[in-house]
């Protein structure tokens, strides 16, 4: 069945708001279309479908955006714009909404046709978390404490112009791998962010 605490931070752009908890915490949902890349997870015992018998359990400002949430043990992953200059990835508590921690940087808003903001969900592997802003900036941080590994600007990694509408495409990690999808498709070392292949394809963002 669809994941309805997904679904919930779908609808609210600038908010985050979260119906039934333990719903997301029968499994992880660590990467853009949760574990099964179905955007499923499997029904629990008790578990009510009815959505309209959901209560709201809490509400958290994250900026503007369209990026789905991700989850790792009890914390959820999500990133907005404050419309302005930044952009802020922000590690909040399952249960409470609570933020750990939270990481802003500089990056362009993109409105175009839309309010603009990051669309790219936060990946977690492991000890590493990986994020894409809309303005194409390619962050490597800690999940448990927000800590900088490192940052690359796929334009430049990749020598690709920036799409006009930003870049949207969430990245995937597979093995030792982390792959992208801008313009190209390309596979980086997840460790250290050097590109170890790329794939034109046939008509490049535009």
């Amino acid at each position: 069945m669809l994941n309805p605490g997904l679904k919930h931070c779908w609808l609210a752009t600038s908010a985050i708001i979260f119906g039934l908890v333990s719903a997301v915490q029968a499994s992880e949902w660590s990467t853009w279309l949760g574990p099964h890349e179905d955007n499923t997870t499997r029904t629990q015992d008790g578990f009510e479908s009815d959505l309209s018998q959901w209560n709201v359990a809490w509400t958290k400002q994250v900026g503007r955006g369209y990026s789905s949430i991700t989850t790792s043990g009890k914390r959820l992953y999500t990133n907005g714009h404050d419309q302005t200059s930044q952009e802020t990835i922000v590690c909040l508590d399952i249960q409470t909404g609570e933020a750990l921690w939270t990481h802003s940087f500089e990056a362009d808003l993109i409105p175009r046709a839309h309010g603009g903001g990051p669309n790219a969900s936060i990946v977690i592997d492991n000890d590493r978390l990986y994020a894409i802003s809309k303005d194409g900036q390619l962050l490597c941080l800690r999940p448990e404490t927000g800590q900088l590994i490192r940052e690359y600007q796929l334009t430049d990694l990749l020598e690709v112009d920036r799409p006009s509408w930003g870049f949207g495409a969430s990245p995937i990690v597979t093995e030792e791998q982390l792959i992208v999808s801008a313009g190209p498709v390309a596979g980086l070392n997840k460790f250290n962010g050097k590109l170890i292949w790329m794939k034109e394809v046939e008509r490049r963002a535009s």
